[in-house]
């Protein structure tokens, strides 16, 4: 997943739906201690904890039901990061994105502003200049017309992965 930690929040205890939905799409992060601290923490609490595939058995589990969900962060077995609802982009954000783009460095543009492009496709709503983006394709016409040049000057043009 490409999310940039900006657009991220740790999920809390009544997330369960918003994270089962996240993950199903792939937008999320999750950090796990490791192998033998997870196994430890599902053998003390009754979950199965397969050999192989340890990972998936635990986010199955996980997510089947508020106790499970709770308990895990609770105890922080595991940090689950899903996305923001909303985020602003700062004057002076802009502000470092034009002045980027008028010394014609045109790759470092495109790698900023493909975060925002990330961010978008998660479902976050982004505001930038006051112009409020919940889809890529608006985020794109805007990008174009604020700068045109990316799409011949840019090595790695925004939508492209």
């Amino acid at each position: 997943m490409n999310l940039p930690n900006w657009a991220l929040r740790k999920a809390q205890s009544p997330d369960l739906e918003f994270a089962r939905k996240c993950m199903e799409k792939g937008h999320f992060k999750l950090e796990l201690p490791g192998n033998k601290a997870t196994r430890h923490w599902m053998e003390e609490r009754g979950w199965r904890r397969p050999f192989f595939g340890l990972e998936s058995s635990f986010l199955k589990q996980f997510l089947s039901d508020t106790e499970h969900f709770q308990a895990a962060l609770k105890d922080q077995i595991v940090i689950l990061w899903l996305p923001i609802e909303r985020y602003v982009m700062s004057a002076s954000e802009l502000r470092d994105f034009d002045e980027t783009y008028q010394d014609r460095r045109f790759d470092a543009v495109v790698g900023g502003l493909k975060e925002y492009r990330y961010a978008i496709d998660a479902g976050v709503e982004v505001e930038i200049d006051f112009t409020k983006f919940t889809s890529s394709s608006t985020f794109y016409t805007w990008v174009h017309k604020r700068y045109p040049l990316l799409e011949e000057g840019a090595d790695d043009w925004l939508l492209k992965d």
